[in-house]
């Protein structure tokens, strides 16, 4: 038997990926117990106005994942 590494979360991208003065993107994940974005917000989706890379890591049931 082979015991892996969790899967990263895959982030859902809602608007253009592109921000122009504005703009607003919103980035989600699918349901876990806890996330925490790179931003310092703690919630499923975070509305971003800023450029900039963003990553998540998310807890679910003590199965720890951060995103790629």
């Amino acid at each position: 038997m082979t015991i892996g590494l969790p899967q990263p979360p895959v982030v859902t991208v809602t608007g253009s990926p592109i921000l122009c003065t504005g703009d607003s993107v919103i980035l989600s994940v699918p349901e876990a117990t806890t996330y925490t974005w790179s931003n310092g917000a703690t919630t499923q989706a975070v509305t971003i106005k800023t450029p900039g890379s963003y990553s998540v890591t998310v807890n679910n049931n003590n199965c720890v994942s951060t995103s790629t």
